[in-house]
């Protein structure tokens, strides 16, 4: 008998996919062996650069409360509220170079919300527009 005749037809498919197979097992054994060493270093430095960056904002910004900013503290109070979060956020007014922008992180069990004092004067522009009877949030940006 030749020994073409002792081969299935599917015998190249078949040995194909065991290769693929085995090459992936490998892979991902060599890969878990590694992660299991790398995982946690990397998640410990996740989280140590967080808070590190954490710390920078708040070491350099103001914290709202009842005795600072206290006006702006009642209305995260009740925002909060509306949102049916069980405490206030830590809140935090940074200076942005002139963006407007605010973002909230957590931090462990710490929720943090930072806003850009330029995000505070826009919306208290918008406010007094709107007081004045102006019609846009554009408006002042046309006439001015």
């Amino acid at each position: 008998m030749k020994p073409d005749e002792l081969r299935s037809a599917k015998e190249r498919t078949l040995h194909v996919f065991a290769l693929i197979v085995s090459i992936f097992t490998w892979l991902l054994i060599c890969i878990s062996i590694v992660g299991l060493f790398y995982a946690p270093m990397i998640a410990v430095f996740v989280v140590l650069g967080h808070a590190l960056a954490l710390a920078r904002i708040t070491g350099h910004s103001i914290r709202l409360g009842s005795r600072q900013l206290p006006d702006l503290y009642r209305r995260i109070e009740l925002a909060s509220q509306k949102l049916g979060l069980e405490r206030v956020p830590e809140v935090y007014i940074v200076q942005g170079g002139g963006f407007i922008n605010a973002f909230a992180t957590k931090l462990l069990s710490r929720n943090f919300v930072i806003l850009n004092a330029e995000t505070i004067e826009a919306c208290e522009k918008l406010d007094a527009d709107r007081a004045a009877g102006c019609r846009g949030p554009l408006l002042h940006l046309r006439t001015g």
